[in-house]
């Protein structure tokens, strides 16, 4: 089966690896870091990095072919239960029903990446275009 590396519009590492690799309907993501997109900028404040952590999902998704519904599993990592309201906040509006939503987890992690959120997904696509 062939496998193919992805970088967002929004977001890229800085590593020699892609933001996401997708081998037929399997799409996994690296780990998603919340700077500004486009940019190494980290937002300040808690709020901010979560929406872009969000904004980045939905943008390494559509790059790789696929959409919020094909999201089978994502995991944040945080330091603080502080994330944990402004996560579900994002989303119950991503994912108003939870009988159709992925699964979750939240990892807390109190020296995680120097006390910035992080995310990675998976997910299940049959678009086959790419």
């Amino acid at each position: 089966m062939a496998r193919r590396g992805f970088d967002g519009a929004s977001t890229s590492h800085s590593a020699p690896i892609p933001a996401a690799c997708r081998a037929g309907p399997l799409i996994v993501s690296s780990l998603i870091a919340p700077f500004d997109p486009g940019t190494r900028n980290l937002p300040s404040g808690l709020s901010a990095q979560i929406e872009n952590l969000f904004g980045h999902i939905d943008d390494v998704l559509q790059t790789a072919g696929a959409r919020r519904d094909d999201l089978v599993k994502v995991s944040f990592f945080v330091s603080s239960g502080e994330a944990r309201q402004i996560i579900n906040e994002h989303w119950v509006s991503w994912f108003p029903d939870k009988t159709n939503s992925p699964a979750r987890h939240i990892h807390e992690l109190p020296q995680h990446h120097e006390r910035v959120p992080t995310c990675e997904f998976l997910a299940y696509t049959h678009d086959t275009r790419i």
